[in-house]
């Protein structure tokens, strides 16, 4: 037997396998949708003015109800306007069916150079993702007294009624000419009569306890 002795030839070391991350995996969201911002922007709605103020008589254009001077209907506008609120997140719209009830949302009208309060009236809701878009009209009634002597028999009642949102100068300038008597008294030097306002309307909404905004993870919370 002959055996022969060598050298064996060197084996080749098979690689260390690099071991393999382990995704991170992200907390779970249970955070509710957190409010971001509410922006307001008048807006042109096809109403009828009936539709809107159905409890209010209306004029042939003439004005509203009984020596009522009003601006509705101008330029075919009845005091539409939209409110847009953003939050963080999308909002599920089943999960938050509440919202579209007009009667779950409160709206607050504020200017300190506005004779009256002016009242809010929903009418419809959508939601686009993170925003819930609510179309309403804002309506204001009462009467101005304008006092051309100290005579009370003197006095001259103007019962108005003002549609829309005061949002610029324009609508401002509208304002007095609607308590004006449409303009009738404007730049009298009499108590009573109004100048334009300076400020422009302030507007803030609060949802009712019973409704919730929730997100399509279905984390909700009372806002």
């Amino acid at each position: 037997m002959f055996v022969i002795a060598g050298c064996a030839p060197k084996p080749t070391p098979s690689p260390t396998p690099t071991p393999t991350a382990s995704p991170t995996v992200p907390p779970a969201d249970t955070e509710c949708p957190e409010y971001v911002s509410t922006d307001v922007y008048k807006y042109y709605d096809n109403l009828d003015c009936n539709e809107c103020f159905a409890w209010l008589p209306i004029d042939d254009g003439d004005g509203v109800g009984q020596a009522m001077y009003t601006n509705c209907g101008e330029k075919n506008y009845f005091g539409t306007f939209k409110i847009v609120i953003t939050f963080n997140e999308n909002i599920d719209p089943l999960l938050s069916s509440c919202v579209y009830n007009p009667n779950s949302w409160e709206f607050t009208v504020t200017n300190p150079d506005r004779l009256g309060t002016a009242e809010v009236i929903p009418y419809g809701v959508v939601i686009d993702g993170k925003k819930i878009i609510i179309s309403a009209i804002v309506f204001e009634e009462g009467r101005n007294v304008i006092k051309p002597s100290p005579d009370p028999e003197d006095e001259i009642p103007i019962d108005y009624g003002f549609c829309g949102l005061i949002c610029s100068a324009e609508d401002a300038s509208q304002y007095a000419w609607v308590l004006n008597g449409e303009g009738k008294y404007s730049g009298f030097p009499y108590p009573g009569v109004k100048s334009a306002p300076k400020y422009f309307d302030e507007v803030s909404w609060k949802l009712k306890p019973t409704c919730v905004i929730a997100d399509e993870l279905g984390n909700f919370c009372w806002i």
